[in-house]
């Protein structure tokens, strides 16, 4: 539970992170695009700290998030008089669906590695070097 908990904190924090820096450097990429590259990274660095069962959990923030960010986004569309929830739904839709795969990919890929570098636990003794 622990290293899920760890690997949340570490997939929001890079994420959040990401998408400042992105702002910041004008990348010129679309922004869908670099929204699913950024989520990718994000839950890949989430899953391979947390080793095992980090999918459920990425994809419950993946929508959190998200869910926070519209809820500002319409605040402030309702403020200023264009406030449609479709319009705003169809601007987003590709944004989320690909950072939704991102995230999926990311989490599983993550893992994957993760459980590739964990040592070998068997109980059979190693040999002492030189012993006949």
């Amino acid at each position: 539970m622990r290293r899920i908990l760890l690997g949340l904190v570490m997939m929001a924090f890079f994420i959040t992170v990401a998408q400042k820096a992105s702002f910041l450097l004008e990348l010129g990429v679309h922004h869908s695009l670099l929204t699913a590259a950024i989520a990718l990274l994000g839950a890949g660095l989430g899953g391979y700290l947390a080793r095992s069962r980090f999918l459920v959990p990425a994809l419950v923030m993946h929508a959190l998030l998200w869910a926070v960010a519209f809820y500002f986004v319409y605040q402030i569309a309702q403020l200023t008089g264009h406030g449609s929830l479709l319009a705003l739904l169809q601007q987003n839709a590709p944004g989320f669906f690909l950072s939704l795969l991102g995230v999926s990919c990311g989490a599983l890929i993550g893992q994957a590695l993760a459980r590739r570098r964990q040592p070998n636990n068997s109980s059979k003794p190693t040999p002492l070097r030189g012993a006949a």
